[in-house]
């Protein structure tokens, strides 16, 4: 329940249940924070309720060749208050945390780094990317996805990642 600044007014995100209209000033938020940047910027609406906010830092040598960062804004529980500290308010701060350090540098690559919204409905916003980086025959070298970057399940403060070889 942080104020924040959106379009110039200072308002508080009491929740980021994907339902909420918390969840399209979150939105609006990482939106503002990527321009800040300096990197282009656009929201990928896919349905009625959802979008997606996609940054782009174009690559200097292969362009079309594209790195991502990504993280689900939308948070649970299904109710009025949905803050979603960890889960995934911490993905979302390392999002925005690489994009502003990359912002300042030039890279051969493409780097996207994207906010997806409906995770917690069953990976909705993310599927529709996918979809349409499929279609548009998007060459994608690798994903990082950030999610619950803050918890540490058995207080070893020693980070996992997991990976998929078959991906």
């Amino acid at each position: 329940d942080t104020s924040v600044i959106i379009d110039g007014n200072l308002d508080t995100i009491y929740s980021r249940y994907y339902l909420d209209p918390g969840n399209a000033l979150a939105a609006r938020f990482i939106q503002e924070k990527f321009q800040s940047f300096g990197l282009d910027v656009h929201t990928m609406e896919y349905d009625e309720d959802g979008q997606n906010i996609i940054a782009t830092k174009p690559g200097s040598l292969y362009p079309d060749r594209q790195f991502i960062i990504c993280a689900h804004y939308d948070s649970r529980p299904y109710t009025s208050y949905a803050p979603g500290d960890d889960d995934n308010a911490s993905g979302v701060c390392g999002v925005l945390e690489a994009a502003r350090l990359a912002s300042g540098f030039d890279f051969p690559y493409t780097l996207k780094f994207i906010a997806f919204d409906e995770e917690e409905a069953g990976l909705i916003g993310s599927a529709a990317y996918v979809d349409s980086a499929f279609s548009n025959g998007d060459n994608i070298l690798a994903v990082l996805n950030l999610d619950m970057i803050a918890w540490d399940s058995d207080a070893d403060n020693k980070l996992s990642v997991s990976s998929n070889d078959a991906s």
